[in-house]
C-alpha cells in the first residue's frame, strides 16, 4: 500500500511547507498519478500473495513432492467441492433446463427441445457456453448430410480425413417451432454444427406423411461426436465419457443406446462406447468375451439408411440437388394438397416403400469434450482437492461397464498388511503403429532397478513391472491398474487411469522440464482419493526435445525413488486407517 499511501496521504513534514511545494504535490494527486499509484499498489500485492504461496518458489517447489492428500473438511466434502465438482454442480447446470423449440397447442404430435447451458469458470472459456440439448421426436436423415474434414463452426483444428459430418437443410427434422435461435447459445464446435442444422430441420409438427416414412427408435439416445485422433487417447476419451455420464444424470434414463456421429477409424477405446451402449440396453457389461465371442461394435450414423433408395452419405464438395434434394418440399407440398382436398390420414394407410428414416423419441446430445470438468485448473494448483461423490460415481460407472457388481477388477480396497506392493511403471515406447512418442523415459530400467531396492519397506516385498499399457487390451489395462499400489510414469494419456484407481493408493507423475506443468493428473490424484506426488526435472540438459523417436528425459533415479518411498509409506497409512474404521 506505499505507493498510494505516498499520494494520498500528506506527510507530517509538509505541514508548513511553502505554497510551490504544495502545488507540486497536488500535481502528484492527478487522476493520472492516482491510477498508476493504484496499479503499483496491485502489482505488490499480487507478488507478495505468489511468494507467499509459493508460486515463485526456486528449487524444491512445495507441490513437487509426494503431499498427503489433504482432509476434507470435517462433515465430508466442503460445500465449495459440491458446489463446483460434485452433484451440487450438477443439480445447478441441470436447474437451467428451459425449452427451446416446442409444438403449438392442439397440433400434435410434436417435438421437443430442451436446453441446459451455463458459463462455468472451471470449464475452459473457449468452449462456453457449456450446453447440453436433450430432443423428443426427432427424424434423422442423412441423405441431407456430406463428409467434412471438420466442424463447420470450429474450422482448422485436426483437419484431416473426411470423418466429421455437415448436417444441410432436413438432416435433422423436428416437429416444433425454433422461434429465437442463436448459435450464441451453444458451444463454438459441433454443437452449433447440430443445432443449426436442427433449428433449419424445426416444421411446426410432425406430419402423417413424415411419420409414415420413419421407422420409430424407442430406445433413448447418446448423440455422439468426438475428436478425431483424440478419440484414441485416453484423457480425451474420459472428457467425452463424463459427458455422456453427466448427460445420463441429468436425464435419469434407465435405458438408452449410443450413436457415435463421428466416423473417426477404430480406436484402442471404441469397446468403451461399445460397452455403454450394451448396458444401456440392458444387455449388461457382463458380456463375456470368450471363445472367440466379440462384443458387437457400437452403431455409427453411417450404418443408418438413407430416406431414399439409391441416396446415402455423400463427400464433402457436392452441393445442390445432389446433396439437398427436395424430399421435405415434396412431403410438405403433398400434406397441404391433402388438406386442401379435405381428405385425412389414417393409421391404415400403407406405408411407402424402400427404407425408412429413424425417428428418435427421446435423444440426448452431451457437450464436446473440451467442455469438460477435466480441464479444470489445468495449470493450477486445484480449488478442490478432494474427492467428491460424483468421480466416485463415475469410476464406478465405468468399471461397472466390465464389471456388472461394481466391484474394483482386482484385489480389495484394503489390502492385506502382508501382501506385496505392486509398482506399476508406465512405459512410453514406439511401436504398435507409433513411430514417434513424446516424453519418453530415457533410463527406465536404471528405474527400475531403484524402485525394486525398496524391497523390504514396511515390512512387504516390493514388486515392481514395467508396462506398456497400449499393448494391452482394455480390459486388461484396468485389471493391472486396479492391483496397483503405486502408478509411476512421464506426463501422459496413461496417467489417467489415475481416475479409475482404487482409492488410497498413489500416483507419481515425472515431468520433463522445471516448469509449464500441466495439472490435470495431479487433480485425477486428487478428485479420486490418491496420495500424488511428482518429480520435475530441474536439470535441462538431461531433457532431449529432438530424436529419431520422439523426445527423452533421464530422470534422477535416486529422487524419484525417494518420493516413491514416500508414497508407498503413506499408501500403508491409508490402508491402516480404511481397516481401523
Amino acid at each position: 500500500v506505499l505507493p498510494t499511501a505516498m499520494f494520498l496521504r500528506p506527510r507530517r513534514s509538509q505541514v508548513g511547507v511553502s505554497t510551490s511545494h504544495k502545488r507540486r504535490l497536488l500535481r502528484l494527486s492527478t487522476p493520472r498519478n492516482l491510477v498508476a499509484a493504484l496499479t503499483l499498489t496491485l502489482v505488490g500485492a499480487y507478488l507478495t500473495w505468489s511468494l507467499s504461496a509459493g508460486l515463485a518458489c526456486v528449487g524444491d517447489c512445495p507441490r513437487a513432492g509426494p503431499a498427503s492428500r489433504p482432509s476434507p473438511p470435517e462433515g465430508g466434502v466442503s460445500a465449495f467441492c459440491d458446489e463446483h465438482f460434485g452433484y451440487g454442480w450438477l443439480r445447478r447446470w441441470n436447474a437451467t433446463a428451459a425449452p427451446r423449440c416446442w409444438t403449438a397447442e392442439g397440433h400434435l404430435p410434436g417435438s421437443r427441445v430442451t436446453c441446459r447451458s451455463v458459463r462455468d469458470e472451471h470449464m475452459p472459456a473457449a468452449s462456453a457456453p457449456h450446453a447440453m440439448c436433450d430432443v423428443r421426436g426427432l427424424v434423422v436423415d442423412t441423405s441431407r448430410m456430406t463428409r467434412a474434414r471438420c466442424p463447420r463452426h470450429r474450422p482448422g483444428y485436426l483437419c484431416e480425413t473426411p470423418t466429421y459430418h455437415r448436417y444441410g437443410q432436413g438432416a435433422f427434422e423436428l416437429g416444433c417451432d425454433w422461434p429465437s435461435f442463436s448459435l450464441a447459445d451453444h458451444s463454438p464446435d459441433h454443437g452449433r454444427d447440430i443445432y443449426q442444422a436442427m433449428a433449419a430441420g424445426a416444421r411446426g409438427w410432425l406430419s402423417p406423411l413424415v411419420l409414415r416414412d420413419t421407422a420409430p427408435e424407442p430406445r433413448p439416445t447418446l448423440f455422439v461426436t468426438r475428436e478425431v485422433r483424440e478419440h484414441a487417447n485416453l484423457f480425451h476419451c474420459l472428457t467425452d465419457l463424463l459427458n455422456a455420464f453427466l448427460t445420463l444424470r441429468m436425464l435419469g434414463w434407465q435405458t438408452w443406446g449410443v450413436l457415435l456421429l463421428d466416423d473417426h477409424p477404430p480406436g484402442p477405446f471404441d469397446e468403451l462406447w461399445a460397452r455403454l451402449h450394451a448396458r444401456g440396453g440392458g444387455e449388461g457389461g457382463d458380456l463375456v468375451l470368450t471363445g472367440g465371442a466379440k462384443l458387437p461394435p457400437v452403431p455409427r450414423l453411417s450404418d443408418i439408411t438413407a430416406s431414399k433408395e439409391g441416396e446415402g452419405l455423400g463427400t464433402e464438395g457436392c452441393g445442390g440437388a445432389a446433396c439437398w434434394g427436395d424430399g421435405v418440399a415434396a412431403r410438405r407440398f403433398q400434406l397441404e394438397a391433402m388438406l386442401q382436398r379435405g381428405g385425412s390420414w389414417r393409421l391404415t394407410d400403407p406405408p411407402t416403400a424402400g427404407p425408412k428414416r429413424p425417428l428418435y423419441t427421446a435423444a440426448a446430445f452431451p457437450p464436446p469434450g473440451y467442455t469438460s470438468l477435466l480441464f479444470a485448473h489445468l495449470y493450477e494448483p486445484s480449488s478442490c482437492p478432494h474427492p467428491t461423490p460424483l468421480f466416485a460415481d463415475f469410476r464406478a460407472f465405468l468399471l461397472g461397464l466390465f464389471d456388472p457388481a461394481r466391484r474394483t477388477l482386482g484385489r480389495p480396497l484394503a489390502a492385506a498388511a502382508s501382501d506385496a506392493f505392486n509398482v506399476l511403471v508406465v512405459s512410453r515406447r514406439p511401436g504398435q503403429g507409433r513411430r514417434r512418442v513424446a516424453r519418453q523415459l530415457a533410463n527406465e530400467e536404471e528405474l527400475v532397478d531403484a524402485l525394486r531396492a525398496l524391497d523390504g519397506l514396511e515390512g512387504r516385498a516390493v514388486a515392481v513391472h514395467l508396462l506398456d499399457l497400449a499393448g494391452l487390451a482394455l480390459e486388461q489395462q484396468l485389471a493391472r491398474i486396479a492391483q496397483t499400489d503405486l502408478l509411476v510414469g512421464m506426463h501422459g494419456a496413461g496417467l489417467a487411469h489415475a481416475l479409475l484407481a482404487r482409492p488410497g493408493t498413489a500416483l507419481l507423475e515425472l515431468w520433463p522440464q522445471p516448469e509449464g506443468i500441466w495439472r490435470c493428473y495431479e487433480h485425477f490424484a486428487e478428485w479420486a482419493g490418491l496420495h500424488y506426488g511428482r518429480w520435475a526435472n530441474p536439470d535441462p540438459s538431461k531433457h532431449q526435445k529432438r530424436g529419431p523417436t520422439g523426445d527423452t528425459t533421464e530422470v534422477d533415479v535416486a529422487a524419484v525413488a525417494e518420493l516413491a518411498r514416500q508414497l508407498l509409506t503413506q499408501v500403508v497409512a491409508s490402508s491402516g486407517a480404511r481397516q481401523g474404521s
